[in-house]
């Protein structure tokens, strides 16, 4: 490879990776994501903002672990033993055992979070790779996201394994020959490709956008200094902005930042 091309491979990196991130940053600030992530935490015994990722905020995630999987043997120890109890007992049947056993095993901590994580992604139609990188960010509250847009998977087949069969999903963790190539193009033309989401691209100021939706979502705001509620005006809300991002704003640009991000999120993730 020639010392251009190696340049150039090595500058696609940050741009394929900051698409994900900012496409990562849209969903989870979605208004009902964030609804669902505050309802996990709270459930999971999580801080409300997640742990972050200061000193020693490792060593708190390694302990918060313990402590879950401690729970979730407990939980499915002793209230396995009282719905076996009752099924020896006569008091539930078969089929209302069974069923009280499935919710037990979703509402175990471990199982819970998982679950959550697929069903954001579910949910809001965002790809399938990003769930272990939604799950990090209901426990530490630090946005991350793949950095590749492999692997090919054909999304959420693994959770109707009574459908019909899926194609084949391949994962590449080398970097992949010509040869693979062409076959993943083969993939691509074919139905596989059509059940995959559009490569997202960057939003410009996606930072900055957001954090003018979240004021205008919050308007009324308590006044430092004479301690009554007042409501945020566009103008107010355009001070602020440019005093965290340091960049003029104007009240239509306020106006075009928020549709602007609720019609990514329709086109992305369906709502």
């Amino acid at each position: 490879m020639s010392k251009a091309k190696a340049i150039k491979n090595v500058r696609s990196i940050p741009l394929s990776r900051r698409r994900h991130l900012d496409n990562m940053k849209l969903l989870l600030s979605h208004p009902d994501v964030e609804r669902i992530v505050v309802d996990a935490r709270k459930f999971l015994g999580l801080p409300r903002e997640g742990f972050g990722q200061g000193e020693g905020s490792n060593e708190k995630i390694q302990a918060w672990y313990g402590e879950m999987y401690r729970r979730s043997n407990e939980m499915a120890e002793t209230q396995a033993g009282v719905i076996k109890d009752r099924l020896r007992k006569g008091e539930i049947t078969d089929s209302m055992a069974q069923k009280r056993l499935d919710l037990l095993c979703e509402q175990l901590p471990e199982n819970y979070l998982t679950k959550t994580g697929d069903r954001i992604v579910k949910e809001f139609k965002a790809p399938a790779n990003y769930k272990n990188s939604v799950r990090a960010y209901i426990i530490s509250g630090v946005v991350s996201a793949p950095v590749l847009s492999f692997s090919l998977a054909s999304p959420y087949a693994e959770e109707f394994p009574a459908s019909p069969p899926k194609p084949a999903t391949p994962e590449f963790y080398t970097k992949p020959t010509n040869y693979d190539l062409k076959i993943l193009k083969l993939l691509m033309s074919t139905s596989l490709g059509g059940q995959l989401p559009d490569n997202p691209k960057p939003i410009k100021d996606i930072d900055k956008k957001i954090a003018i939706e979240k004021m205008r979502r919050n308007k009324i705001v308590v006044d430092e200094v004479t301690r009554k509620p007042h409501t945020l005006t566009a103008k107010d809300i355009a001070e602020n902005v440019d005093d965290e991002f340091g960049k003029k704003t104007t009240v239509s640009q306020i106006n075009e930042g928020s549709r602007e991000l609720k019609d990514h999120r329709g086109k992305r993730f369906g709502k």
